[in-house]
């Protein structure tokens, strides 16, 4: 009877047409107006023709859409960047390894004299410093009003504003030429106070931005992640992680999203899949994010099919093939290789 069935199989086969689901993840699928490509594509198109099968994709909406396909059975094979994780097995069938993959952090790239410039100099300097102008030449106007008696010279107004922005700049010349009357010497301690505060404002602003700089620094693994805004995709091996090791994580809708927020500085720091991190950093990313070395939860990629799929065996013997002769090697150099 299974040598009946074993025969029967790829006849019924070539005369169906296999869905196959799979979703967006540069490299291993790109899709552009149902134009799909990528790494995994190719990886598919050479096991379908190497089996004579024909076939047509279908775009999940999600992640957790592309896997649900595969384990109840609404297409053929689901295949993009999937790992093979122990929990997915219980649920649904996995070819033979088609990539190896991990996960690792990335965080954004800060160059520091830059950082610091752009959030000290350009932003609050500016600003602070044309409020204290405008203030200057408030209580300069008000100290040359009360004590334009002090001489007949003071009457002119030009010298008089001179002379008093002169007397607030240098604090009564530090002691030497203080008002002579009490609402002077009241404009003069209220500009004091508004120096003092001001370079308080400015220093605690700086030194927010240094511990930035050093809690930048301080993630060097996945433990340096609590208490940071960490980011993640829903339904992802990265985020199963994180919840395993109890670490609070932003969601995104997709790597995309997740990547370009890493770039802007909008989390600090993103943990997912080594490869589409690698791929970012290479090129929409390129000078803009840092990826960390260390490799956590080493585990490959896989094909992934309906429970018991009678299609597993024939996918397993053409990646052994494609393997032997040489393609799977040009495939994975066409892809991954810096040109």
């Amino acid at each position: 009877m299974l040598s009946i069935l074993s025969f029967l199989f790829p006849l019924f086969v070539h005369a169906q047409e296999l869905r196959v689901s799979t979703i967006e993840r540069k490299p291993f699928v790109f899709v552009q107006e149902q134009d799909f490509s990528g790494f995994s594509i190719d990886l598919w198109e050479a096991i379908a023709q190497d089996n004579g099968w024909s076939y047509t994709y279908v775009e999940a909406s999600s992640f957790v859409d592309l896997l649900r396909s595969a384990r109840e059975s609404s297409t053929d094979l689901a295949i993009a960047n999937i790992t093979a994780s122990t929990d997915r097995a219980e649920l649904m069938d996995f070819s033979d390894p088609i990539f190896d993959s991990g996960l690792q952090i990335m965080t954004p790239k800060i160059e520091r004299l830059t950082y610091l410039y752009e959030s000290l100099s350009l932003a609050q300097s500016l600003l602070l410093l044309s409020t204290l102008c405008i203030l200057v030449l408030i209580l300069a106007h008000a100290l040359w009003l009360v004590e334009r008696t002090k001489s007949r010279s003071s009457y002119v107004y030009s010298k008089g504003i001179t002379e008093a922005v002169r007397t607030l700049i240098t604090l009564g010349r530090l002691g030497k030429n203080v008002p002579s009357t009490s609402v002077g010497k009241c404009i003069l301690l209220l500009w004091m106070i508004t120096m003092v505060s001001a370079i308080a404002i400015y220093v605690s602003s700086f030194t927010k931005t240094l511990t930035s700089l050093v809690a930048a620094d301080k993630i060097t693994s996945y433990e340096d992640l609590r208490g940071k805004s960490v980011g993640t995709t829903r339904g992802s091996t990265s985020q199963a992680f994180l919840r395993k090791n109890k670490i609070e994580a932003d969601v995104y809708i997709n790597p995309e999203q997740l990547f370009i927020a890493a770039a802007l500085g909008e989390v600090d720091a993103v943990l997912h899949d080594s490869d589409l991190l690698k791929y970012f950093a290479a090129n929409q990313g390129k000078g803009k994010v840092t990826i960390l070395p260390k490799v956590y939860e080493k585990r490959y990629y896989a094909i992934a099919l309906p429970p018991g799929s009678p299609l597993r065996d024939p996918i397993n013997d053409s990646l052994t093939k494609l393997r032997l002769e040489g393609m799977y090697d040009d495939l994975y150099k066409k892809w991954f290789t810096q040109k």
